[in-house]
Order: structure tokens, then C-alpha cells, then sequence
């Protein structure tokens, strides 16, 4: 028998497997902290882009755009020296504004937004995106593929837009970061549906073609968030890799598009983990809190995961999920029965997270899911998944002893079948 640990909200649980056995898939993250001097050192040697310093010099005003609190990027380290790089170049902190990019997530509360600013709490304008406020947004156009691209005014109100985000895989877009901070981060609700639809294939009834984590390439939905992003794009972007204690490990700046195409490349070569065979089981955390605060955010584990398994085997997934679903809409879904009748819905009524429950729904008809939550039993059911009170139930549940795979951090590990 052998001792496992993993994370579990703000905890972690322990339990042993056996007889067979468990092969970890691990990715590759940066181990050391970056000081403050080598990340001034990175924002003064950016990626086809001047520095901020000069780009900031005889602007009238600067916005900060940053993640809300259900994605880790650090901004209360990035923040006191973004700061500092715009009062050198003569923007004063009562010339900059901060907007936190929620899309259709909920409010940030009091007190992640001062964790969310860190030192720089009260020292700057703080504003939360609200994507259903209409006198709030601009029309700036419509994309080729017909999504109306209404996003903050923030953005015209400001002649200087730097973005911060947290690079990681997207179940749907390829990758987390860069032009997601414009859209959906501070973009209208329908855009932001419009946008997720296009990774349904309606006519198959599938997510669609080039969609998928660690896809860019091809891929419908980044393509036209990119689109969008460039009809107001950020004047210089921040996209961060972190090391396993949430500290940045990496960071590349600069141009919108090559700051983020670059660490993209490197974050797959990184945390794209070879797997030599299909296995039966798998066993992953979503990396605790805040990674598993809800089930909305914990699904990408799912998506990810599964890509470990044979055809029919069992995923153990261990998400508090201490929020609940997430999402109230997302419930509405399910139990998803009929699936022609779900898809009439989504072309109809665009409903929010549909394109996230089709992707649940290929998922647990393919493969078994016991999830250990705090989600009450029969919304797991109705989700298709199996509830478990513990690990040590699930385990039982899964029959255990055969091999398989434990995924210490599933909401950042992309396991990449060979052959």
C-alpha cells in the first residue's frame, strides 16, 4: 500500500492505494520565486513592445486590468510595481484606475480585493466589470464570425490599457491569459456567450473542431476572442507562470499577442505531461482552493484529466467545490437527457455555460466520474457524475487496485496521450 496526499479546498486529504499502483503525472513548473528586480527587469525588456516606462511617458491615464479572485495570478505582487513604473513615467496613482475583469463571474467581495491588490490596496480607483451593464459598455464592432464585440468603457476612457493574467490550459480556448482579459474579461454578457457558443459544433452535436486545451491554432473560440481583443487591444500585457506555492515563477511582457503566444509555448512544453499508456483510473485534484472554490471552475480538471484514461475507465476528483456550482444557470442544464432538444436551447436562448455543460456531458458519458465534494448528492447525480462522502469511498466505489495515474494538479496538468 501506498501514502498519497493531495489538496482538498483550503486542506488536503491522505489515503493509501493498493495493491496496484499509482504513476504521478507532474508537470514541470518553475521552482524559484522571481524578485522584485528580475520582474522590473522583465517589464523593461519586453516582448516587441518598448518598456512600460516609456510606453507610459505623456499618457493622460492608465487602467490595470486583472483577474478576479477563482484565478491565481499574483497581482498583489505585480501591482506596487506596475505602479511604481507608471509614477516614473509620470502617472500619479490619481491616474490610474484598476479594473477587475470578471466577465460573467460574481462580484469580488471586499476582502479579495484587497488581496487582490496587495500593498497597493486603497491606493488606487478599483473597478469591477459588470458584463450585463449596458450604459458601461461600448459597441466596437462585430467579429467575422458574428459576435457583437460590446466591451467596458473603461477601455476608451483610459489612452493606456495594461492587462495581468495567469497563463494556464483552457478546456475551450486553448489557453487561459492575454486577449481573455478583454474577452470575456471586461466584455458584455451576450458577447461572452456568443463568443463560448462557438465551441459547439451543433451539427455533430460536439464541442467543435480546434477547440480543446493547449489549441490555438484552428481553434474557432481564440480566434475570435482575438478578434475582439485586437479592436481595443492592451497596449502592453502581463502573462505569468507560477511556481507550485502560487508565487510568479515566470513571466514574459509586452506586446498583447507575442507575450502571449510565448508563454503559451512554453507553459505547454512545461505542463503537457507525456502519457505512455491509457490507464482505467485516475485519481486528480483540482489543486485546492482557490482552483476548486466552485464546480464551474473545477470541470476544467475534468476535461483535462480524462485525456489519461482508457475508454469507460473512472476518474476520482477531488474538488471542495465550497461555493457550490458556480453558477446557478449551469444547474438548469441537467439532468441532460436529450441532447438535440439541449442543442435547439443553446441556438435559441444562448443560455450562459452551455457549451460548459455539452463538454461535461461527452465527458461522463465516455468516462465514469466520482467526484468528492461538498456539492450535495443528487445535483452530482443529475450531472451525471457519482457522489462520494470521502476519498475512501470513492476508492471503494472504483473497485481500486489497478494501475493508474494520480494528478496532484489536475487544473494544471494536460496529460498528452503518445500514439
Amino acid at each position: 500500500m501506498s501514502l498519497h496526499k493531495m489538496r482538498y479546498g483550503e486542506g488536503a486529504v491522505e489515503f493509501e492505494y493498493g495493491p496496484g499502483a499509482l504513476e504521478a503525472l507532474l508537470p514541470d513548473p518553475p521552482r524559484r520565486a522571481l524578485g522584485s528586480e528580475e520582474i522590473l527587469s522583465a517589464l523593461g525588456n519586453p516582448v516587441e513592445s518598448p518598456p512600460l516606462r516609456e510606453l507610459a511617458r505623456g499618457r493622460e491615464s492608465a487602467l490595470i486590468v486583472i483577474s478576479d479572485a477563482t484565478r491565481i495570478v499574483r497581482s498583489d505582487v505585480l501591482m506596487p510595481l506596475l505602479l511604481d513604473e507608471l509614477a516614473a513615467a509620470g502617472l500619479g496613482s490619481d491616474r490610474v484606475r484598476v479594473a477587475i475583469a470578471l466577465g460573467n463571474h460574481r462580484l469580488a467581495t471586499d476582502e479579495e480585493i484587497a488581496d487582490l491588490m496587495g500593498p497597493a490596496h486603497g491606493k488606487v480607483e478599483v473597478v469591477q466589470h459588470d458584463s450585463r451593464d449596458l450604459d458601461r459598455l461600448h459597441l466596437f464592432g462585430r467579429t467575422r464570425r458574428g459576435t457583437e464585440v460590446r466591451l467596458s468603457r473603461l477601455l476608451l476612457e483610459h489612452d493606456l490599457v495594461v492587462t495581468a493574467s495567469m497563463i494556464n490550459f483552457h478546456y475551450a480556448a486553448g489557453f487561459t491569459g492575454g486577449r481573455k482579459a478583454i474577452l470575456p474579461g471586461l466584455a458584455w454578457r451576450d458577447s461572452i456567450v456568443a463568443n463560448h457558443l462557438l465551441s459547439v459544433d451543433f451539427e455533430r452535436g460536439t464541442l467543435a473542431g480546434g477547440v480543446g486545451p493547449g489549441c490555438l491554432s484552428g481553434n474557432p473560440m481564440h480566434e475570435d476572442m482575438d478578434e475582439a481583443a485586437a479592436m481595443r487591444p492592451p497596449d502592453f500585457s502581463v502573462n505569468v507562470m507560477l511556481t507550485p506555492e502560487h508565487e510568479i515563477g515566470a513571466l514574459w511582457a509586452g506586446d498583447w499577442r507575442a507575450s502571449h503566444r510565448g508563454a503559451c509555448g512554453v507553459f505547454l512544453k512545461r505542463f503537457g505531461v507525456p502519457v505512455p499508456e491509457p490507464r482505467q483510473i485516475a485519481i486528480a485534484s483540482v489543486g485546492g482552493h482557490p482552483k476548486d472554490i466552485d464546480f464551474i471552475q473545477s470541470n476544467k480538471t475534468i476535461q483535462f484529466a480524462t485525456r489519461a484514461l482508457a475508454p469507460g475507465g473512472t476518474l476520482i476528483l477531488l474538488a471542495r467545490c465550497g461555493e457550490g456550482i458556480g453558477n446557478p444557470h449551469f444547474e438548469g442544464f441537467f439532468p441532460l437527457d436529450d441532447v438535440e432538444a439541449f442543442l435547439r436551447r443553446l441556438k435559441q436562448e444562448n443560455p450562459r455555460n452551455g457549451q460548459t455543460a455539452l463538454a461535461l456531458h461527452a465527458r461522463t458519458r465516455e468516462f465514469r466520474v466520482v467526484l468528492v465534494s461538498e456539492l450535495p448528492e443528487e445535483k452530482v447525480r443529475d450531472m451525471g457524475m457519482e457522489p462520494a462522502a470521502s476519498i475512501e469511498r470513492a476508492l471503494e466505489m472504483a473497485g481500486g487496485g489497478a494501475d493508474g495515474y494520480i494528478i496532484p494538479e489536475g487544473g494544471l496538468t494536460l496529460p498528452l496521450p503518445q500514439g
